[in-house]
């Protein structure tokens, strides 16, 4: 079978950081007819309401869909050239769109994703037990059956970022899948970012925040939100004006690309707040301030010294791997827990061991041995070779 044409099925708001990063030119370009299909209302209807993103788009290649019905016609309808790039996990709401997709014999993909694992299996399992609420054990519940009970068919390609990749049971796959390897999005970032001309301030570090007071993963793993804005931002403010005060640095913040601070008050105290130019900031900083952000991926890209700090609630906030600890660990830093006295030695903090890097970067970015090519240009040489 040709393909001729791509669409994209997601679960969450589609934006402008989406239209990137999705390579939604890159399809277009290689000659596919290339759309966007939305789930969110469906699969995830408190979301919708509660987590809508900072950076809309209008794009006439996007549908979102209100009602089941209305996706499975759809879906019903899709030619038989096309191939579809899953977004959307497999749990129960999602369930009519595999079957659907399965039915019409149209191949589809999922994404991995590689992220460390910090914890043992009996106390990763002990942590997310004390998490669990009964919406999470229908979820878990439902996905122990194997798909193929329920008329699913195995995802016909499965695109791996890197060496530990992560395989769960909300991946429609199986040994029939076809492994293509790629690397993370933010390698892309990367690529597009690594050559501009460089600015590099070693007095600036920057901190890559993750909008915990209201981040939008509480509402899609139905969790309560267990980080103040009012403790969580003081507290980090009062870390910044410490290594402001004691070294003569200067902060700047790395907005999460969901936030929405332009709508709040002054969290972060005057300091520079922006938002969806994290790598080209990375790339110009002179070290970088974290609690585990996957967008670390751009420090260790850009050899950056890192800096890590938490709070006890933001430990307990933690639902999976890595621990903020665990992640410290692994570059030989430590965790600086702001919720105890904290003493920093910048000069220490300013080390970079490259071979640890490179590992980080082998592991969860982007294998040594795969194409130097951006993600999207990977999928669509593979697609032009038809099934």
């Amino acid at each position: 079978m040709q393909v001729t044409k791509v669409i994209y099925f997601l679960e969450e708001y589609f934006n402008e950081r989406d239209l990137q990063r999705f390579g939604i030119d890159t399809m277009m370009q290689n000659g596919f007819d290339t759309e966007v299909w939305e789930f969110t209302k469906l699969i995830a209807p408190e979301a919708y309401v509660s987590s809508t993103p900072p950076d809309p788009v209008q794009w006439e290649g996007h549908r979102s869909f209100a009602d089941m019905k209305g996706a499975i016609e759809a879906i019903e309808g899709i030619d038989s050239s096309t191939f579809v790039v899953s977004m959307v996990h497999y749990t129960y709401p999602s369930l009519p769109i595999f079957r659907t997709l399965s039915k019409r014999r149209i191949p589809f993909s999922v994404s991995l994703f590689a992220l460390p694992v910090s914890s043992g299996a009996r106390e990763l399992w002990l942590r997310r037990l004390k998490k669990l609420t009964p919406k999470r054990v229908f979820d878990k519940s439902f996905r122990m059956v194997p798909f193929r009970y329920f008329g699913v068919s195995p995802a016909r390609i499965v695109f791996a970022p890197a060496e530990k990749y992560l395989l769960a049971n909300y991946y429609a796959m199986n040994s029939e899948s076809e492994f293509l390897w790629v690397h993370s999005y933010d390698y892309d970032t990367y690529l597009s970012v690594k050559d501009l001309p460089a600015a590099e301030d070693p007095g600036t570090g920057i901190f890559l925040d993750e909008y915990l007071p209201f981040h939008t993963d509480y509402l899609y793993l139905d969790l309560p939100v267990k980080i103040s804005a009012d403790e969580y931002y003081p507290a980090v403010r009062r870390f910044f004006e410490y290594l402001e005060k004691s070294y003569g640095v200067r902060i700047v913040v790395a907005a999460h690309p969901r936030s929405h601070y332009n709508e709040h008050t002054d969290y972060y105290g005057g300091r520079e707040v922006v938002r969806g130019k994290t790598a080209e900031m990375v790339k110009n900083a002179g070290f970088v301030l974290l609690h585990n952000s996957t967008a670390i991926n751009y420090a260790v890209l850009f050899k950056k010294p890192l800096i890590f700090f938490t709070t006890d609630n933001v430990n307990a906030s933690v639902v999976e791997d890595p621990t903020i600890e665990w992640l410290a660990s692994f570059f030989g830093k430590k965790a600086h827990n702001l919720d105890r006295e904290v003493s920093v030695d910048l000069d220490e903090e300013m080390k970079v061991d490259e071979d640890t890097y490179r590992r980080y970067k082998n592991y969860y970015i982007k294998k040594d041995s795969t194409e130097d090519l951006p993600y999207w240009q990977i999928v669509a040489n593979r697609l032009k070779k038809g099934f």
